[in-house]
Formats: C-alpha cells, sequence, structure tokens
C-alpha cells in the first residue's frame, strides 16, 4: 500500500501529538489523537510507520496518513545515536545557563529541521530565535515539531519569538502557537549575560 499523506508517496507528514503514558501495571502505553485533522472523522486506525520508526494513524473515511512523535522524547546530545534509522529529536543544551540551545529533528541520519531555543528558569521565559528546515523536507510539519518540542521544555514559560518574515506562510504557522508572542522577543537579563559571555 502507497502512503496517501498530503505529500505524496515520498513522505508522510508528521504531526508532534504522540503522548507516551505509562500505565498502572508500568507498561508503556501511546495516546493517539482522537479524530483525523482532515476531515475529522474518529475512525481511525493506529499503524506502525516503519520508514519513520514511530506510531501513524490511517483515517479509514478519507484515507489521510500521518506519523506521529512525541515532542517530549528528547535524547540529549551526549546520548543520541544520530546513526539510527527513523525519525528522532536530539536536544543540545546551550554551554551556558540562559544561552542557546538547540533540539534538532533527525531523520535517517539527516536534520531535517533545527530550532535555537533559549530558555530562562528564574525569569521563566522562552525565546525560539531560529527554525530551520531542509527545503526538500518543507510543509511536512518538521518544524512545527521542533518548536514543539521547544515549548515543551518550559510549558508555563512565557515564550516569544525573534523576527518573523511578514508573509503569509510565516503568520500561518506560528498561528499554530497562539501562546508564542511572534516577532516581539521578551530577552530577559539572564538572556542578555548569557548572549555577552557567548565567545
Amino acid at each position: 500500500m502507497s502512503m496517501r499523506g498530503e505529500f505524496g508517496p515520498e513522505g508522510l507528514p508528521v504531526r508532534p501529538e504522540l503522548r507516551h503514558v505509562i500505565t498502572d501495571k508500568g507498561s508503556l502505553r501511546y495516546d493517539y489523537p482522537p479524530t483525523c485533522p482532515k476531515c475529522s472523522s474518529s475512525d481511525l486506525r493506529p499503524q506502525w510507520r516503519t520508514v519513520m520508526r514511530q506510531p501513524g494513524v490511517d483515517c479509514e473515511s478519507c484515507g489521510y496518513q500521518w506519523c506521529l512523535i512525541d515532542p517530549r522524547q528528547q535524547a540529549p546530545i551526549s546520548t543520541a545515536d544520530t546513526t539510527a534509522i527513523g525519525l528522532k529529536l536530539i536536544a543540545q543544551p546551550p554551554p551556558t545557563t540562559a544561552g542557546v540551545g538547540q533540539i534538532r529533528l533527525y531523520l535517517d541520519q539527516g536534520i531535517v529541521s533545527e530550532v535555537d531555543v533559549t530558555l530562562c528558569g528564574v525569569c521563566r521565559r522562552g525565546l525560539i530565535e531560529h527554525v530551520r528546515t531542509e527545503p526538500s523536507q518543507r510543509r511536512r510539519g518538521f518544524a512545527r515539531t521542533t518548536v514543539t518540542a521547544a515549548l515543551v521544555r518550559g510549558p508555563s514559560y512565557s515564550w516569544a519569538t525573534t523576527t518573523v518574515n511578514d508573509d503569509p506562510i510565516a503568520r500561518a504557522f506560528w498561528a499554530n502557537f497562539p501562546r508564542t508572542a511572534a516577532g516581539q522577543p521578551l530577552w530577559c537579563e539572564h538572556m542578555r549575560t548569557a548572549w555577552e559571555r557567548t565567545p
């Protein structure tokens, strides 16, 4: 069976909507989304996506297919296997407190999207500085995945981004993140100090 995601047979879209849940008996369970993002049907069938090495979902009503990833599951760069096949999130911590770190999304040993992110635990602020996706991999949900992975690192933080291009695609992208002040950076004193110390 060929993949019928919105991007054709070469690749399925990815949505950062999966949750890994530990049950009362200590086993792992996936929580899947309840409805299809295309037709809102609840007639969904979980599938294992061999190419991505991730769970996925098929909509029995409209035929839409997509892959899921848990944005909370981020391996530290020091222990991550970047040579493995499949889709994985890897976090690189900043060199200093309140400095700039990165979250990268790998697919088959290559980086398909990455985001620069700054967190200050004292001021409870987060800043997304740059989101980059390989041109050939755009419009598949990879940037949404890396940004969501950044946001889950500070769920109760005030979030903002640096300058955002004023075009319809950028506006539509940031509309997916209503609690993020797009284009309104909020650097705190700790972020500024870390930036000044960075060589």
